[in-house]
């Protein structure tokens, strides 16, 4: 070996590779409306794209069940790096709408429990996180 770093599969992103951008003009400001409309223009592009190739992989899976289970799916791939964009360019967008960030309203809320307390008897109380906490009374 000749190096402790792995190869593995390098794909070219805007991160490992240069991006130059050279100026033209003099900048020009936009309105909120502007990057509202483009950011939702973009956003609905990418989903269908992303709906395109999750359809696309599904066909080929039913189609060729016998492939091995390693086998490497570009379109996978592709598919993930482009749906964490499209979900922080959704995050963008709501902060340009002035919301607050999205929550997950699918957990359970958290209940907490406390034990009226006696001066002879132990107490047992429960954290919000779920652990127990044992007191004794002084003697």
């Amino acid at each position: 070996m000749k190096g402790s770093r792995r190869a593995g599969n390098n794909s070219v992103t805007t991160l490992n590779t240069p991006v130059v951008i050279h100026t033209t003009q003099l900048p020009q400001h936009v309105s909120t409306d502007e990057v509202l409309q483009f950011l939702e223009g973009f956003i609905n592009e990418k989903e269908s794209i992303i709906d395109s190739t999750t359809m696309n992989t599904i066909n080929v899976n039913a189609a060729d069940a016998d492939v091995a289970a390693g086998a490497a799916n570009p379109g996978l791939n592709m598919d993930t790096n482009l749906s964490s964009s499209v979900s922080q360019l959704k995050r963008i967008q709501r902060d340009f709408k002035g919301l607050p960030p999205a929550q997950d309203f699918s957990a359970a809320p958290i209940l907490v429990s406390t034990a009226a307390k006696d001066e002879t008897s132990v107490g047992v109380s429960a954290s919000a996180t779920g652990g127990k906490k044992t007191t004794f009374a002084d003697e």
